[in-house]
């Protein structure tokens, strides 16, 4: 058996935003769709994803108005250097 290095066996990291603007597309398949969509491409490319930031229903003109958005950032500024990729349909 070959022995693999620690560090040459890490997971790439990234992080999925997905999001719909109104209540009604929360109802429907929408953001499990863009997940689904999300986590393959992740796949493909060989990312771990480490979390999932959902928007529902939130249409805002600012960043303000979207909380997931700024969660998102704040996760970012914590983890620097420990991110690869961000994934979305947006």
């Amino acid at each position: 058996m070959n022995y693999i290095p620690p560090q040459l066996n890490i997971k790439k990291k990234a992080l999925i935003y997905i999001r719909v603007s109104s209540e009604e597309q929360v109802q429907n398949y929408s953001l499990g769709t863009q997940e689904e969509i999300c986590r393959r491409e992740a796949k493909f490319k060989g990312y771990e994803v480490v979390e999932v930031f959902r928007e529902e229903g939130r249409s805002a003109k600012t960043i303000l108005g979207r909380p997931e958005l700024l969660r998102l950032l704040g996760y970012c500024r914590r983890t620097r250097r420990k991110l690869e990729q961000l994934l979305s349909t947006d």
